[in-house]
């Protein structure tokens, strides 16, 4: 890994056991949003970890991604979740062909740490699995997304 990887798993770690970890049980007890955990990742430039150069991101290698979110977990587990949650659809957008809303959602992941949410799971609950999962049709200058999976919120 390299020096700026891990420089930041280390300053992942400080704020997952200084900060997060004494706050976890009150945000647990009470069903509340870590927003301040959030909100510190976010000035780490955490939104754009996974993200490359190429759209702005701190192009981290897979192998700090996996450190820093064992990090964030180590702390507070409901953090590490709603993270994982903007990192898998992050990755997801940016191999997506480049069109204008593509580029400036991940732009603003990059720029201004802005956080997306998406659920990673499909329901597979049911005896035939080949309805589930999702369609995307062009419609103008618009992708419209269908199709059967979970919902989630970041929260």
């Amino acid at each position: 890994m390299e020096d700026r990887e891990l420089e930041l798993i280390a300053e992942v770690r400080r704020l997952s056991r200084e900060e997060f970890a004494p706050r976890a049980a009150k945000h647990d007890r009470e069903g509340s949003f870590p927003a301040e955990n959030i909100a510190e990742l976010r000035a780490l430039g955490i939104a754009g970890m996974a993200l490359g150069k190429a759209v702005g991101g701190m192009d981290i290698s897979p192998e700090a991604q996996m450190r820093i979110m064992e990090e964030i977990a180590h702390g507070d587990g409901s953090t590490a979740v709603a993270i994982n949650m903007h990192a898998i659809v992050a990755g997801f957008i940016e191999f997506f062909p480049p069109f204008p809303r593509r580029n400036a959602v991940l732009e603003d992941m990059a720029k201004n740490g802005a956080f997306i949410c998406g659920a990673g799971s499909v329901p597979t609950g049911e005896l035939d699995t080949r309805t589930a999962g999702w369609r995307v049709t062009e419609d103008g200058d618009d992708l419209v997304f269908n199709g059967k999976a979970g919902f989630a919120s970041m929260s």
